[in-house]
């Protein structure tokens, strides 16, 4: 079990690092602000999930820790990016 932990942290991490690599890379804001929230959502997932194999007696915590950055990671997202656009969708 620790080492389905250790690849999923350091899968996490190559998700983290890479994402904000690639994310801060881009010119255009919200296609920064989008990479971004991908790579902070589904690192912090998987890194969850690592935490999870490695210290089984903590899975109540762990996954309210994850459901609680599956519900507001992705609405800040969108919130951040529906208030830099001015409420506008794009046609």
């Amino acid at each position: 079990m620790g080492a389905v932990g250790t690849v999923l942290t350091l899968l996490a991490w190559f998700f983290l690092v890479g994402g904000t690599w690639r994310g801060l890379a881009r010119k255009e804001p919200l296609a920064r602000l989008h990479y971004l929230g991908i790579a902070d959502t589904l690192g912090g997932l998987l890194l969850l999930a690592g935490l999870a194999f490695r210290h089984p007696e903590r899975w109540l915590q762990l996954l309210l820790g994850a459901l609680a950055l599956l519900a507001w990671g992705p609405l800040t997202t969108y919130l951040v990016g529906w208030g830099a656009t001015g409420g506008e969708a794009e046609r």
